[in-house]
């Protein structure tokens, strides 16, 4: 299983993309300086949904909804 997540997540097993303290980001500055690091996690993300079998979204449906 692949996912985004914290350290719960990665302990059971899950390989994260990306960990919860990667993806927290507060203010627009911060957001615009991170950009190329989402843009890479989105298309990563979406090359891994189309090879998977199942796709469980939890949470967060303005990106899911994206994805």
């Amino acid at each position: 299983m692949i996912g985004l997540g914290g350290p719960l997540m990665e302990r059971e097993g899950v390989e994260l993309l990306a960990g919860l303290d990667q993806l927290a980001v507060m203010g627009f500055t911060e957001i615009v300086g991170r950009l190329e690091f989402f843009r890479e996690l989105e298309r990563r993300l979406v090359e891994e949904l189309w090879a998977a079998d199942l796709v469980v979204a939890i949470d967060y449906p303005g990106f899911n909804m994206r994805i």
